[in-house]
């Protein structure tokens, strides 16, 4: 059920309504899960708009991965220099 609210609210955000809410609750979501989903569609929504937005284009896999394993390495303290 969650994530058919997040897949509406992703795809038609417009066309959301308090019914679509009100079956989350009923089937069982709490308020913080809610929150939560919506907050991440729409970080995911407002990060999609600008890269498109902006015209970047993605790293590709080997990018990431390195990207990746230096995090893990260094954690994020680091991501902005001292």
């Amino acid at each position: 059920m969650l994530l058919g609210y997040v897949r509406k609210l992703a795809l038609t955000p417009h066309h959301m309504n308090q019914t679509d809410i009100d079956e989350v609750v009923d089937a069982g979501w709490d308020d913080n899960a809610i929150h939560h989903a919506i907050a991440v569609t729409g970080r995911a929504a407002l990060m999609q708009r600008l890269v498109q937005g902006l015209g970047l284009t993605p790293l590709d896999r080997k990018e990431y991965a390195m990207h990746a394993k230096r995090r893990i390495q260094l954690g994020y303290a680091e991501v902005f220099g001292k």
